[in-house]
Protein backbone atom coordinates (compact mmCIF):
# COMPACT_ATOMS: atom_id res chain seq x y z
CA UNK A 1 0.00 0.00 0.00
CA UNK A 2 1.70 3.36 -1.14
CA UNK A 3 1.21 6.44 1.27
CA UNK A 4 1.13 9.62 0.03
CA UNK A 5 0.31 13.08 1.17
CA UNK A 6 -3.05 14.82 1.32
CA UNK A 7 -4.58 17.95 1.78
CA UNK A 8 -6.73 17.60 5.19
CA UNK A 9 -9.75 19.36 4.67
CA UNK A 10 -11.75 19.86 7.65
CA UNK A 11 -15.06 21.10 6.66
CA UNK A 12 -16.85 23.69 8.84
CA UNK A 13 -13.70 23.11 11.36
CA UNK A 14 -12.40 25.96 13.62
CA UNK A 15 -8.52 26.65 13.40
CA UNK A 16 -8.33 24.89 16.58
CA UNK A 17 -10.06 21.89 15.70
CA UNK A 18 -8.44 21.60 12.58
CA UNK A 19 -4.97 21.93 14.42
CA UNK A 20 -6.75 18.60 16.89
CA UNK A 21 -7.83 16.72 13.73
CA UNK A 22 -3.91 17.35 12.56
CA UNK A 23 -2.51 16.27 15.92
CA UNK A 24 -4.56 13.17 15.61
CA UNK A 25 -3.45 12.33 11.89
CA UNK A 26 0.05 12.96 12.97
CA UNK A 27 -0.46 10.56 16.55
CA UNK A 28 -1.94 7.58 14.18
CA UNK A 29 1.01 7.87 11.52
CA UNK A 30 3.77 7.68 13.84
CA UNK A 31 1.63 4.44 16.10
CA UNK A 32 1.23 3.31 12.64
CA UNK A 33 4.90 3.26 11.16
CA UNK A 34 6.48 2.98 14.52
CA UNK A 35 8.01 1.08 17.42
CA UNK A 36 9.43 -1.85 15.86
CA UNK A 37 9.04 -2.29 12.34
CA UNK A 38 6.84 -1.83 8.78
CA UNK A 39 5.73 -3.25 5.82
CA UNK A 40 8.27 -2.60 2.96
CA UNK A 41 5.21 -1.92 0.83
CA UNK A 42 4.38 0.83 3.56
CA UNK A 43 6.91 3.53 2.47
CA UNK A 44 6.26 7.08 2.68
CA UNK A 45 8.16 7.98 -0.21
CA UNK A 46 10.46 6.00 -2.82
CA UNK A 47 12.39 6.48 -6.26
CA UNK A 48 12.75 3.69 -8.95
CA UNK A 49 10.68 0.81 -7.33
CA UNK A 50 7.95 -1.26 -8.55
CA UNK A 51 5.48 -3.69 -5.91
CA UNK A 52 5.89 -7.40 -6.46
CA UNK A 53 4.27 -10.19 -4.79
CA UNK A 54 0.69 -8.95 -5.35
CA UNK A 55 2.10 -5.58 -3.99
CA UNK A 56 3.53 -6.92 -0.80
CA UNK A 57 6.95 -6.66 -0.95
CA UNK A 58 9.44 -3.63 -3.25
CA UNK A 59 11.42 -4.72 -6.08
CA UNK A 60 13.30 -3.73 -9.28
CA UNK A 61 15.65 -1.97 -7.17
CA UNK A 62 18.81 -0.77 -8.69
CA UNK A 63 21.83 1.64 -7.48
CA UNK A 64 19.78 5.08 -7.03
CA UNK A 65 16.88 3.52 -6.22
CA UNK A 66 15.27 4.30 -2.29
CA UNK A 67 12.87 3.91 -0.24
CA UNK A 68 11.69 6.23 2.41
CA UNK A 69 9.46 6.08 5.99
CA UNK A 70 9.32 9.79 7.08
CA UNK A 71 8.32 10.86 10.56
CA UNK A 72 9.08 7.47 11.84
CA UNK A 73 9.62 6.80 15.13
CA UNK A 74 12.85 4.39 16.59
CA UNK A 75 11.82 1.86 18.93
CA UNK A 76 14.04 2.92 21.95
CA UNK A 77 15.56 0.00 22.62
CA UNK A 78 17.43 -2.23 19.89
CA UNK A 79 21.14 -3.15 18.25
CA UNK A 80 20.07 -5.05 14.68
CA UNK A 81 17.62 -5.14 12.25
CA UNK A 82 15.69 -7.77 10.91
CA UNK A 83 15.22 -6.94 6.85
CA UNK A 84 13.24 -9.93 4.89
CA UNK A 85 14.38 -9.86 1.72
CA UNK A 86 14.80 -11.66 -1.56
CA UNK A 87 18.08 -12.12 -4.06
CA UNK A 88 18.51 -14.38 -7.00
CA UNK A 89 21.83 -15.70 -7.32
CA UNK A 90 22.36 -14.82 -10.70
CA UNK A 91 21.70 -10.81 -9.57
CA UNK A 92 23.91 -10.98 -6.13
CA UNK A 93 26.99 -8.73 -6.45
CA UNK A 94 30.13 -7.97 -4.39
CA UNK A 95 28.96 -4.47 -4.54
CA UNK A 96 25.58 -4.11 -3.84
CA UNK A 97 24.50 -2.48 -0.68
CA UNK A 98 21.56 -1.95 1.19
CA UNK A 99 22.40 1.53 3.19
CA UNK A 100 20.46 2.98 5.91
CA UNK A 101 19.94 6.67 6.18
CA UNK A 102 18.14 9.28 8.46
CA UNK A 103 17.09 12.58 7.44
CA UNK A 104 16.10 12.14 4.14
CA UNK A 105 17.28 9.86 1.01
CA UNK A 106 20.26 12.09 1.24
CA UNK A 107 20.95 12.30 4.87
CA UNK A 108 23.23 10.91 7.16
CA UNK A 109 24.72 7.71 6.13
CA UNK A 110 24.53 5.47 9.39
CA UNK A 111 24.83 1.67 8.03
CA UNK A 112 26.00 -0.33 4.69
CA UNK A 113 24.26 -3.60 4.25
CA UNK A 114 25.86 -6.07 2.29
CA UNK A 115 22.54 -8.71 1.97
CA UNK A 116 23.47 -12.55 1.09
CA UNK A 117 21.45 -14.13 -1.89
CA UNK A 118 18.30 -16.32 -0.60
CA UNK A 119 18.28 -18.58 -4.22
CA UNK A 120 15.59 -16.60 -5.99
CA UNK A 121 13.15 -13.54 -6.15
CA UNK A 122 10.31 -15.29 -4.52
CA UNK A 123 12.42 -16.87 -1.92
CA UNK A 124 12.05 -14.25 0.65
CA UNK A 125 14.31 -14.76 4.21
CA UNK A 126 15.20 -13.18 7.37
CA UNK A 127 18.60 -11.61 7.41
CA UNK A 128 19.86 -9.64 10.48
CA UNK A 129 22.38 -6.86 10.24
CA UNK A 130 24.41 -4.79 12.83
CA UNK A 131 22.47 -1.30 13.50
CA UNK A 132 23.87 0.10 16.84
CA UNK A 133 24.92 2.92 14.62
CA UNK A 134 21.19 3.07 14.22
CA UNK A 135 20.08 2.91 17.90
CA UNK A 136 21.87 6.58 18.95
CA UNK A 137 18.55 7.71 17.16
CA UNK A 138 16.12 5.41 18.97
CA UNK A 139 13.11 7.29 20.81
CA UNK A 140 13.12 9.62 18.30
CA UNK A 141 10.96 10.17 15.27
CA UNK A 142 13.24 10.96 11.85
CA UNK A 143 12.57 10.50 8.38
CA UNK A 144 14.37 6.91 7.82
CA UNK A 145 15.37 5.52 3.87
CA UNK A 146 16.73 2.80 2.52
CA UNK A 147 19.18 3.69 -0.55
CA UNK A 148 20.83 1.16 -2.79
CA UNK A 149 24.17 0.57 -4.11
CA UNK A 150 25.43 -1.85 -6.68
CA UNK A 151 24.97 -3.50 -9.92
CA UNK A 152 21.76 -4.28 -11.30
CA UNK A 153 18.90 -5.74 -9.47
CA UNK A 154 19.88 -5.35 -6.20
CA UNK A 155 16.87 -7.08 -3.31
CA UNK A 156 13.46 -7.03 -2.93
CA UNK A 157 12.15 -6.13 0.16
CA UNK A 158 9.07 -7.37 2.15
CA UNK A 159 9.59 -6.02 5.57
CA UNK A 160 11.82 -4.69 8.08
CA UNK A 161 12.19 -4.79 12.14
CA UNK A 162 13.92 -3.49 14.70
CA UNK A 163 15.08 -5.96 17.31
CA UNK A 164 17.19 -6.66 20.82
CA UNK A 165 19.65 -9.04 21.09
CA UNK A 166 19.51 -11.31 23.73
CA UNK A 167 23.53 -11.99 23.85
CA UNK A 168 24.01 -8.08 24.33
CA UNK A 169 22.97 -8.22 28.20
CA UNK A 170 24.49 -5.96 31.06
CA UNK A 171 23.88 -8.94 33.26
CA UNK A 172 23.85 -12.37 33.83
CA UNK A 173 23.57 -15.26 36.31
CA UNK A 174 23.93 -19.00 35.57
CA UNK A 175 23.30 -18.66 31.50
CA UNK A 176 25.72 -19.67 28.69
CA UNK A 177 26.06 -18.24 25.10
CA UNK A 178 24.80 -20.33 22.32
CA UNK A 179 25.14 -20.37 18.56
CA UNK A 180 28.23 -19.05 18.46
CA UNK A 181 27.36 -16.29 20.58
CA UNK A 182 24.38 -15.47 19.18
CA UNK A 183 21.92 -16.40 21.94
CA UNK A 184 21.63 -17.26 25.53
CA UNK A 185 21.08 -20.61 26.66
CA UNK A 186 21.49 -22.93 29.28
CA UNK A 187 18.95 -21.61 31.39
CA UNK A 188 17.54 -22.91 34.14
CA UNK A 189 15.34 -21.89 37.32
CA UNK A 190 16.86 -18.75 39.24
CA UNK A 191 19.33 -17.86 36.44
CA UNK A 192 18.65 -14.46 34.84
CA UNK A 193 20.32 -12.18 32.47
CA UNK A 194 19.26 -8.47 31.70
CA UNK A 195 19.14 -4.95 30.46
CA UNK A 196 20.20 -1.59 32.60
CA UNK A 197 18.43 1.78 32.09
CA UNK A 198 16.01 0.17 29.20
CA UNK A 199 13.06 2.38 28.02
CA UNK A 200 10.07 0.66 26.98
CA UNK A 201 8.09 2.15 24.11
CA UNK A 202 5.54 4.72 24.36
CA UNK A 203 2.88 1.96 22.52
CA UNK A 204 3.44 -1.55 23.05
CA UNK A 205 1.04 -4.47 24.33
CA UNK A 206 2.89 -7.63 22.65
CA UNK A 207 6.60 -9.11 23.16
CA UNK A 208 7.84 -11.18 20.79
CA UNK A 209 10.87 -13.59 21.78
CA UNK A 210 12.65 -15.36 19.12
CA UNK A 211 13.23 -18.67 21.07
CA UNK A 212 14.31 -22.64 21.22
CA UNK A 213 13.16 -25.46 23.11
CA UNK A 214 12.56 -29.07 21.98
CA UNK A 215 9.24 -30.97 23.11
CA UNK A 216 10.81 -33.02 25.05
CA UNK A 217 12.41 -30.18 27.54
CA UNK A 218 9.24 -28.10 27.08
CA UNK A 219 7.78 -28.51 30.93
CA UNK A 220 4.08 -26.93 32.12
CA UNK A 221 5.72 -25.09 34.65
CA UNK A 222 8.39 -23.65 32.33
CA UNK A 223 8.05 -19.70 32.29
CA UNK A 224 10.05 -16.74 31.05
CA UNK A 225 9.21 -13.80 33.43
CA UNK A 226 9.84 -10.22 33.04
CA UNK A 227 10.96 -8.49 35.39
CA UNK A 228 11.33 -4.80 35.89
CA UNK A 229 14.17 -2.89 38.63
CA UNK A 230 16.30 -6.09 38.49
CA UNK A 231 16.15 -9.45 38.79
CA UNK A 232 14.46 -9.51 42.16
CA UNK A 233 12.46 -6.50 40.83
CA UNK A 234 8.72 -6.00 39.92
CA UNK A 235 7.34 -9.06 38.25
CA UNK A 236 5.42 -7.84 35.24
CA UNK A 237 5.14 -11.27 32.89
CA UNK A 238 4.36 -14.53 33.13
CA UNK A 239 5.29 -16.37 29.40
CA UNK A 240 4.63 -19.47 29.14
CA UNK A 241 7.19 -20.90 25.73
CA UNK A 242 6.11 -23.40 23.57
CA UNK A 243 8.28 -26.17 21.76
CA UNK A 244 9.93 -25.36 18.50
CA UNK A 245 11.02 -28.94 17.60
CA UNK A 246 14.87 -28.45 18.91
CA UNK A 247 17.73 -26.60 20.85
CA UNK A 248 18.41 -24.82 17.35
CA UNK A 249 15.06 -24.66 15.84
CA UNK A 250 14.29 -20.77 17.09
CA UNK A 251 10.57 -19.55 15.79
CA UNK A 252 9.57 -15.93 16.77
CA UNK A 253 6.62 -16.44 19.84
CA UNK A 254 4.41 -13.41 20.96
CA UNK A 255 2.96 -13.02 24.16
CA UNK A 256 0.44 -10.55 25.24
CA UNK A 257 1.94 -7.73 27.64
CA UNK A 258 -0.76 -5.40 27.17
CA UNK A 259 -1.36 -4.84 31.32
CA UNK A 260 2.13 -3.09 31.48
CA UNK A 261 0.30 0.21 29.79
CA UNK A 262 1.52 1.80 32.81
CA UNK A 263 5.02 1.41 32.48
CA UNK A 264 4.75 2.49 28.82
CA UNK A 265 7.80 5.20 27.91
CA UNK A 266 9.40 4.77 31.25
CA UNK A 267 12.86 3.53 32.19
CA UNK A 268 14.33 0.97 34.63
CA UNK A 269 16.58 -2.36 34.32
CA UNK A 270 14.38 -4.73 32.15
CA UNK A 271 15.04 -8.61 33.53
CA UNK A 272 14.23 -12.23 31.96
CA UNK A 273 14.10 -14.51 34.91
CA UNK A 274 12.74 -17.97 34.38
CA UNK A 275 10.99 -20.64 36.39
CA UNK A 276 10.56 -24.15 35.92
CA UNK A 277 12.60 -27.83 35.49
CA UNK A 278 15.98 -28.50 33.51
CA UNK A 279 16.69 -26.65 30.91
CA UNK A 280 13.98 -24.02 30.26
CA UNK A 281 14.94 -22.24 26.37
CA UNK A 282 17.05 -20.42 24.55
CA UNK A 283 16.64 -17.24 23.76
CA UNK A 284 17.97 -15.05 20.66
CA UNK A 285 16.58 -11.65 20.09
CA UNK A 286 13.31 -10.15 21.35
CA UNK A 287 11.18 -6.81 21.03
CA UNK A 288 8.33 -4.77 22.15
CA UNK A 289 5.44 -4.06 19.50
CA UNK A 290 1.52 -3.19 18.91
CA UNK A 291 -0.23 -6.33 18.04
CA UNK A 292 -0.54 -6.36 14.38
CA UNK A 293 3.42 -4.93 13.31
Amino acid sequence: MKYTQQPLRANGASPAQTIAIIASAMLFFVSAFGQSGAEAENYTNEFGTQLTQGGEAVGYINAGDYLGFDNFFLPPEFDSIEIDLAISPGASNPDDRIILTVGGQAGLKLASLKPASTGGWNNFETQTFNASVVSIYGGNTVDFYFNFEGSGYIADLDAFRFIKEAENYDAQSGTQLVENGDAVGYINAGDNFGYNDFTLPDDFDTIEINLAVPAYQNNSDDRIILTWGGPQGLKLAYLKPNATGGWSNYEKQQFNVGGLEAFAGSTADLYFTFEGTGYIVNIESFRFLKSGQ
